[in-house]
């Protein structure tokens, strides 16, 4: 946390902080981002200021809207949300509240509710998200080349990553085609169930396992790993989607995930070259 320096050591003078950055360090993509604010300020000549939020409730606004209260009090012209969906519904409501301040909300988008609302970007608000059908695409497309031609796809964290299972489709299909090759995922081995109970996560595996499924692409995103587990004793492989939680399942073949340091880093430049693109969602 870079507070009360000594700003001349950076050859430029600002006299107030400007970025804020508002996470959980418990989160994935945390370290990533902050180390990013933090190289960005010192090359940059910017002050910032981090403002953990893991003690709320994941969904309840609160602390995190007494953070970007904080924040703002303490000069920040632009706040960076780390938390996703769980800082949904903060940066819905601060959005309105301080129009002039800029708002970048990671992997999520500013809902009144974050399950049962419609999302709303305000001009002073960017959000990113991760490009799912491409995650997809790379993930059907290796297993195959891996030589996995029984396939499978679980989606367990809503129809908002069904994009996902078709690129998946796609990129299975389009290396089977290179490869001349025979592939088959079964409409049984093809799921999207939102908010999947540990119950349904082990019926769905019992079908997987009738049908010969070798290889399962899958978002992970609760405690209780059903699908790893039942997969690392049956000889099944996993494909992990990007924000999945890893157990360190040997099932586990590898992880997506997406790089943000470059996106944030783009951002910021946008942002302090008055170049912020409010009002949308960006891959």
């Amino acid at each position: 946390v870079v507070a009360d320096e000594d700003i001349t050591l950076y050859g430029k003078f600002e006299p107030s902080l400007s970025i804020a950055l508002l996470g959980n360090p418990s989160d994935n993509q945390y370290d990533e981002i902050v180390h990013v604010v933090e190289e960005y300020s010192i090359q940059h000549g910017r002050i910032y200021q981090i403002y953990d939020t893991s003690e709320t409730d994941p969904y309840d606004p609160i602390i995190t809207l007494d953070a970007i209260d904080e924040a703002i009090l303490q000069g920040a012209k632009i706040i960076i949300l780390t938390s996703g969906f769980y800082h949904s519904e903060a940066t819905y409501q601060a959005q309105t509240e301080y129009p002039e301040i800029h708002f970048v909300l990671i992997g999520g988008e500013p809902k009144e509710h974050t399950f049962y609302t419609e999302p709303n970007i305000a001009p002073n608000t960017l959000t990113t998200k991760p490009p799912k059908e491409l995650c997809g695409f790379l993930a059907g497309y290796s297993a195959v080349y891996e030589g996995f031609t029984n396939l499978g796809f679980f989606n367990e964290l809503g129809t908002s990553n069904g994009s996902a299972g078709v690129g998946f489709l796609a990129g299975a299909y389009y290396a089977a085609d290179q490869l001349n090759i025979d592939i088959l995922i079964n409409d049984a081995a093809y799921k999207n169930i939102d908010h999947a109970s540990m119950l349904v996560k082990a019926y769905y595996m019992e079908s997987a396992l009738e049908l010969g499924v070798e290889l399962i692409y899958t978002f992970e995103h609760d405690d209780n790993f059903r699908i790893q587990e039942i997969a690392n004793d049956e000889e099944i492989e996993i494909i992990l989607a990007p924000n999945s939680y890893n157990s360190q399942s040997e099932s586990v073949l590898t992880i997506l995930d997406t790089v943000k340091a470059n996106t944030v880093r783009l951002i910021l430049d946008g942002y302090f070259n008055g170049d912020f693109e409010g009002g949308n969602s960006i891959y």
